[in-house]
């Protein structure tokens, strides 16, 4: 219990980091070090890189991917999980409908990632 404890806190981190550079990815660079506070100057305008809704669209379609890839790794090792599962169940039938439910959970990951990344495109294509 101990080891699938370690494997799925290891997974969730793995799968974590790409969200870590698409939380950074649309900072834009600064040029000045600033006031030491870290708050801006009062003479300027704090502006946004977002000047229409095609951008609003762009970053949803980059959030959904980003979503979608997580589901993605996490049915991966969900498969992985249930399968050494299955393997190491013995013939014990608690075991192997335990491995048979992460298969399923893993099947509604993908689907629901799947559905996700259909809504959006079913939204983009009414928008424009």
């Amino acid at each position: 219990m101990k080891i699938k404890n370690i494997i799925a806190q290891a997974g969730v981190a793995v799968a974590a980091l790409p969200l870590v550079g698409l939380a950074t990815s649309h900072i834009p660079p600064r040029g000045d070090a600033g006031p030491p506070s870290g708050l801006p100057d009062p003479g300027t305008i704090t502006t946004t890189t977002v000047r229409s809704i095609g951008d609003v669209q762009e970053i949803v379609k980059d959030i959904v991917g980003w979503v979608q890839v997580f589901f993605y790794i996490i049915a991966t090792l969900f498969i992985i999980l249930a399968a050494y599962g299955y393997l190491t169940s013995g013939g014990e039938a608690e075991k192997t409908k335990e491995a048979k439910n992460k298969v399923i959970y893993a099947v509604v990951a993908i689907a629901v990632a799947l559905i996700a990344g259909g809504v959006v495109q079913l939204v983009d294509t009414f928008v424009n």
